[in-house]
């Protein structure tokens, strides 16, 4: 049996208030480039594959992945849960899975992981910007393109 079976009953979680935050896939859809103007990225499954991850939480990914690449989203956010089940204290998870909610046209809810994710870096400088783009990119989804502005121009550029 593949992995892909033992998840076909895996159904997505409401956005309620006990639904668990989850992670990134390299967000598709459209993007602000260094000019301000915006740009198409490649599908949420163009993240590369973990190195510090342990090996069940890389398959669930690369499932993920594929399961992103092929436009089932609900599938690739299941996968992500359940490795965010097997390590919920990586902020790298809860991004994954908040980009892919906002791929999935959910920006509150993408919104709620990215801040999840922020918690979770900690001093990863490089995290939490990737935390608060999304958090932009969310807001901007919901019609705050101001406040998206503000983070994306405090952000951008961020070094630590």
């Amino acid at each position: 049996m593949t992995l892909a079976a033992g998840c076909a009953g895996v159904q997505p979680r409401s956005d309620g208030p006990d639904s668990p935050p989850v992670v990134d896939a390299g967000e598709p859809g459209a993007a602000d480039t260094d000019d301000g103007t915006r740009s198409e990225r490649q599908p949420a499954a163009s993240a590369p594959a973990r190195s510090d991850a342990s090996a069940p939480t890389l398959a669930l990914l690369r499932q993920s992945e594929r399961s992103a690449e092929s436009g089932d989203l609900a599938g690739a956010i299941a996968y992500v849960e359940r490795a965010i089940r097997l390590n919920s204290r990586d902020a790298e998870l809860w991004l994954r899975l908040a980009r892919l909610q906002l791929a999935a046209e959910r920006p509150e809810r993408a919104e709620q992981l990215a801040q999840k994710a922020i918690a979770l870096a900690g001093n990863a400088s490089d995290e939490q910007r990737a935390g608060w783009l999304v958090v932009a990119d969310a807001l901007e989804a919901q019609g705050d393109r101001d406040a998206a502005a503000r983070i994306r121009a405090r952000w951008r550029t961020y070094r630590g």
